[in-house]
């Protein structure tokens, strides 16, 4: 019997770690330059919880085709339910295409830290070259 209860009670503790809060939050890319191929470039996010906070913990990265190289801050200090943070992100665009950054989030509420994890979608284009225009072959093309 007494096992039974400590199984029981080890069971409901269980349930109890499993449970999690959602926290509203919503994160946007607030100012971006053109990405660009290889070439460095700033980001910066605009990161909102829709509850008070006692602090946020950030984690950014890039898919394959966007390298992440740096970003700040890490931790947000405690915030209102309508207070924004500005984080800056530095990036590298490895590959042109539809790129992804991926933000999660862990928030300290009430002795509890859920997290979030978004992802942000991101547009990289390629340096634009112009070529040399050919030289004309003197007297015209021959057919041999």
């Amino acid at each position: 019997m007494k096992a039974l209860r400590s199984l029981a009670f080890l069971a409901l503790a269980c349930v109890a770690c499993t449970i999690t809060t959602e926290v509203p939050v919503e994160v946007k890319v607030v100012e971006a330059p053109e990405l660009l191929v290889d070439l460095p470039a700033q980001l910066l996010l605009d990161v909102r919880a829709g509850i008070p906070t006692d602090g946020i913990e950030i984690v950014i990265e890039g898919d394959a085709g966007i390298r992440v190289t740096d970003y700040a801050p890490k931790v947000l200090p405690a915030t209102t339910a309508t207070a924004g943070h500005q984080v800056f992100v530095d990036v590298v665009p490895k590959t042109r295409g539809d790129r992804v950054l991926t933000v999660k989030l862990t928030f300290h509420v009430a002795g509890k830290m859920p997290t979030r994890t978004l992802t942000l979608p991101l547009a990289v284009s390629s340096p634009i070259s112009v070529l040399p225009e050919p030289e004309a072959i003197p007297g015209g093309v021959s057919g041999g």
